[in-house]
C-alpha cells in the first residue's frame, strides 16, 4: 500500500492523510467530482499542482430597450478575442476582449488545463449616478455623470437581479436554475443608496452561500454554459447593467506541446 501511494503521489495525487483519506488528487476528476463539498473542502488544500483560479464572462444590457423573455443570454460560449452583442438591443460588440471575459476563443479552457468548479457567483453593480459616456461593451468612457432625480439605480438592480435567471446548462442540460439575486458575489462593495447623485448598489456579498453540492470538475473540451434568461414578459431598464458570471475554483495545468 505504502509503494502504491507513493506511485500516486508522483501521477499527482494528494499523499493519504486524516483530511484526505482516499489521496485523491487532480488527475481523476470521477473521484473529485463524486465528493460531497464539505468533504472537498476540508482536503482541497492538499491537493497537488492546483492553482486558485476565477474565471468570468460577462452580458452586457444598455438602457432605454425593453428586456423580453425570448432574449436568452449564453455566457461561456464565445472567448475573448471574438465579437458579442448587447443582449437587449443587439448592437454589435467587434472584440469582447479581457473586459467582459477571460475565456479563450470559443469559449473553452486553454488546452491540457482541469477546472474544478466550487462556487458559482454573479456580480452586478450599479451606480446612482449616470455616466456621461459608455462604451459599446458598456464600459465608462467618461466618469463623470449626467444628473437624474428620477432614475433609481436600486429599482434598477432590484428589476435585473429579481426579474432574470441563471441557468448552469452542461451537455444541453439544466442542471441548476434560479434568479440573479441568490448567486451572490464575494468580490465588490457592499453598496449604499443616499441621495441622488450619490452612492451605489451591488447584488450582495456573500462568500460562504453555495448551491453546488459536489465539486463540479470541467476539462479544456468539455462544453458547458450559462444562460441569463428573464422570467418577466418584459421591462425596461433605465439604467444599463454589466451582469457578469464568475465560476471560482482550482485550476491543475498539464503542458501539451
Amino acid at each position: 500500500m505504502a509503494k502504491e501511494t507513493s506511485k500516486l503521489a508522483v501521477a499527482g495525487y494528494a499523499p493519504v492523510s486524516n483530511a484526505n483519506p482516499q489521496g485523491i488528487g487532480l488527475i481523476d476528476p470521477q473521484s473529485v467530482s463524486r465528493l460531497p463539498l464539505a468533504q472537498y473542502a476540508l482536503m482541497a488544500n492538499s491537493l497537488v499542482n492546483t492553482q486558485s483560479a476565477i474565471y468570468y464572462d460577462t452580458a452586457v444590457y444598455t438602457a432605454g430597450t425593453a428586456v423580453t423573455q425570448g432574449q436568452k443570454k449564453a455566457l461561456f460560449t464565445k472567448g475573448k478575442t471574438q465579437d458579442d452583442t448587447v443582449v437587449n438591443t443587439g448592437v454589435q460588440i467587434p472584440e469582447k476582449g479581457e473586459f467582459m471575459t477571460n475565456m479563450i476563443s470559443d469559449g473553452e479552457f486553454e488546452g491540457g488545463t482541469t477546472f474544478i468548479l466550487e462556487q458559482i457567483c454573479v456580480h452586478a453593480q450599479l451606480t446612482s449616478e449616470l455616466p456621461t459616456t459608455l462604451g459599446v461593451r458598456g464600459e465608462i468612457v467618461a466618469p463623470n455623470y449626467t444628473a437624474s432625480v428620477v432614475i433609481s439605480a436600486a429599482n434598477n438592480l432590484k428589476a435585473f437581479v429579481e426579474q432574470i435567471e441563471l441557468q448552469y446548462v452542461r451537455n444541453e442540460e439544466t442542471k441548476l436554475r434560479a434568479p440573479l439575486y441568490m448567486w451572490p458575489s464575494p468580490f465588490g462593495m457592499s453598496g449604499a443608496i443616499g441621495s441622488p447623485n450619490a452612492g451605489f448598489v451591488q447584488n450582495g456579498y456573500q462568500a460562504t452561500w453555495n448551491f453546488l453540492s459536489r465539486p463540479v470538475v470541467l476539462q479544456s473540451e468539455d462544453k458547458f454554459s450559462f444562460v441569463l434568461q428573464p422570467i418577466v414578459a418584459t421591462f425596461t431598464p433605465t439604467i444599463g447593467c454589466l451582469i457578469r458570471v464568475l465560476l471560482i475554483g482550482k485550476t491543475i495545468k498539464t503542458f501539451i506541446p
